[in-house]
């Protein structure tokens, strides 16, 4: 029975045959990731911009404050 189950493992080891082939494409995409790193990078630039557009957004809104403000000073007027 044991000796059934080697059989099992053998075929289990060229399975892994197939998979250490598959490690080698990995192996590629492990250097298109390191690619993807450098262009982490440039994302967290991005975050950063970000950062900047939500600085935008508080000046939009003291752009909507200057609205009420030219309104009182039709007001004035």
């Amino acid at each position: 029975m044991s000796a059934e189950e080697n059989e099992a493992y053998s075929m289990s080891a060229e399975e892994n045959e197939a998979y250490s082939m598959s490690a080698e494409e990995n192996e590629a995409y492990s250097m298109s990731a390191e690619e993807n790193e450098a262009n982490s990078m440039s994302a967290e630039e991005n975050e950063a911009y970000s950062m900047s557009a939500e600085e935008n957004e508080a000046n939009s809104m003291s752009a909507e404050e200057n609205e009420a403000y030219s309104m009182s000073a039709e007001e004035n007027q």
